[in-house]
């Protein structure tokens, strides 16, 4: 059994045993499906990179076959095997730093994200803080309740159209999730 292939079975058991590496994203992690690729699985990506025909690999299996020739075993099985380790060593800290990069692309993105629902959120406070603020205004001036009651509405009418456009800017930004701003409206 060639190393490559070792190294895939190895990782498909322990993913279908439930072993698999904490560190990965579960929403594509890649168990029993091996056409999914996850981009923060070192693994996957040490087989994307052993798969392509790149220069890279080509003269990494050109070095282990070189080896392998200087002690006479190019056409063995162990031949074989020190060039997909050549290619496996080559591989590894590319796959490494590729799954490093993406991991941090990744955390940035939702230092974003959550930057623009903290801003948001903060917004949404301050607006209902103005609401309770304008609300007690009219509640302690001295005009007729009919009159409170149509300001009262007014007011509720306003920052309900206020809310609403503010959740649309906030929603059509790139930097959020789709469905984040669906929670329950702050004044009901």
């Amino acid at each position: 059994m060639s190393i490559l292939a070792s190294m895939t079975s190895g990782i498909n058991a322990a993913a279908t045993s439930g072993n698999s590496d904490s560190s990965t994203d579960s929403s594509a992690t890649n168990t029993t499906n091996s056409t999914t690729y996850n981009p923060l699985d070192v693994s996957d990506e040490v087989s994307k990179i052993t798969n392509q025909n790149s220069l890279a690999m080509r003269s990494a299996k050109a070095l282990g076959n070189q080896a392998a020739a200087s002690r006479g075993m190019q056409n063995s099985t162990l031949g074989a095997e020190a060039a997909q380790r050549a290619m496996l060593d080559a591989a590894l800290p590319m796959a490494q730093q590729n799954v490093s990069q993406a991991h941090n692309t990744k955390m940035q993105e939702d230092s974003v994200r959550a930057n623009t629902v903290g801003a948001y959120l903060d917004a949404a406070k301050e607006l209902q803080t103005s609401f309770f603020d304008a609300y007690k205004e009219i509640q302690a001036s001295e005009i007729d309740a009919g009159q409170k009651s149509a300001a009262i509405a007014d007011l509720y009418n306003k920052q309900q159209q206020q809310l609403n456009a503010m959740k649309s800017m906030y929603q059509n930004l790139a930097t959020t999730e789709s469905d984040w701003s669906n929670f329950a409206d702050l004044i009901s």
